[in-house]
């Protein structure tokens, strides 16, 4: 990745290469095994050469939508890389759509749901609403004692 992102530093925002007309002549099995590996990469410190491999600025080729499904199924094993990749490229459609399966995630893995889930007031009126809905309804029931 460290190469890759050296590598495309040559090029220009608006160089031809960045078209994605490439994709349309790949096999699609291909593209889904490149996304695997792809989404399992911290964005932190290859941010823009990530977003310019996946094309995530235009909405029509529909890899947002095929990373957010790898996103989803790497939830119950890696929530902090999930986590990254939402604050990485704002993806708060799907941190909304997946706000449970992330915090009882998070909580499994002892991640800080305040720091890490929690960051604006509308995620933590939610978070805190799917932990009270959590405790009084999924909690198992204490058989009676007389």
């Amino acid at each position: 990745m460290g190469v890759c992102t050296t590598n495309m530093a040559q090029f220009k925002d608006d160089d031809e290469f960045w078209t994605c007309r490439l994709e349309s002549s790949l096999d699609p099995e291909l593209m889904k095994d490149s996304l695997q590996i792809l989404c399992n990469i911290s964005p932190k410190k290859h941010i823009r050469t990530i977003e310019k491999l996946s094309c995530l600025q235009d909405e029509s080729n529909g890899m947002k939508m095929h990373i957010c499904e790898k996103l989803e199924s790497q939830i119950e094993v890696s929530p902090l890389l999930v986590i990254e990749w939402i604050e990485a490229f704002k993806l708060y459609t799907f941190k909304s759509e997946n706000l449970r399966s992330l915090t009882l995630s998070s909580l499994v893995n002892n991640l800080d749901i305040t720091k890490y889930l929690m960051t604006n007031d509308s995620f933590k009126d939610s978070i805190l609403s799917l932990l009270d809905e959590y405790v009084v309804t999924d909690r198992p029931k204490l058989p009676q004692i007389n």
